[in-house]
């Protein structure tokens, strides 16, 4: 009996929407009929649109706009959150970006500071070489000038002693006769036609033609084979000496 009385609770608990549909439409449907009779009065809100009768289906509309809302709340909000994310992460970006460009210019300033560095005690190196050079070069300018000083020193001391010697009187020469020299001989050794050979006191030999010239003599004027003479400029007659055959 329990159970029964359960099921009839359950069918009509499950029912009771029907009924109670049931009974606004009929209701509506008499309120609409009323007026038709009456003719006075217009139509309700409820007649116009049935489903509002309907606390169920009122309550399930209410959450579906709630849920929609609630969505599109939680999606605009998971939106926004993720864009901050974005900006957040290019903010983060960028900074590392600025950081590694600060880094780098750094370094090179480093870089640039140190070649500075190295240039100038390159400069001041070659500075001191320049400095060396002219202390040098005025060393070797007063050097020179001590030794010039100390030739005209060494010049006047030789003026002074060559001034102290004594002149010696030139001494006369005797000039001395030379002997007269002798004068060369000359005999006829061979003879042919136009040529001749001759040879002198210091036993020295040549050969002669018309027109060649003999010291002492003169210039050849004639050779004559045949009789085995030799006529000169100078009158003198050269011809074979006594041993010659």
């Amino acid at each position: 009996m329990i159970d029964d009385n359960k099921k009839n609770t359950g069918e009509e608990e499950y029912q009771l929407p029907e009924e109670e549909y049931e009974s606004q439409s009929e209701q509506a449907g008499a309120s609409e009929q009323a007026p038709e009779t009456g003719g006075a009065s217009s139509p309700s809100p409820l007649a116009r649109f049935p489903i509002l009768r309907n606390k169920r289906m009122m309550w399930i509309l209410v959450v579906v706009v709630v849920v929609f809302f609630g969505f599109k709340f939680i999606g605009g909000s998971t939106n926004k959150t993720k864009a901050n994310q974005t900006r957040a992460q290019a903010s983060a970006r960028t900074a590392q970006a600025k950081l590694a460009a600060q880094e780098q210019l750094a370094s090179r300033l480093a870089d640039l500071t140190q070649n500075a560095k190295t240039n100038e005690a390159g400069i001041n190196a070659l500075k001191g070489e320049m400095q060396n050079l002219r202390n040098t070069i005025s060393q070797t300018h007063s050097s020179d000038e001590q030794l010039s000083e100390s030739v005209q020193a060494l010049a006047n001391q030789v003026t002074d002693l060559t001034g102290d010697i004594k002149v010696k009187p030139k001494t006369k020469h005797v000039k001395k006769t030379k002997p007269k020299p002798v004068p060369l001989v000359y005999h006829l050794t061979a003879v042919v036609p136009g040529r001749a050979w001759i040879e002198d006191s210091k036993s020295q030999s040549m050969t002669v033609r018309v027109g060649d010239k003999v010291k002492d003599y003169g210039a050849v004027e004639s050779i004559n084979a045949n009789r085995g003479m030799i006529a000169t400029s100078s009158g003198k007659i050269i011809a074979y000496g006594v041993d010659d055959s």
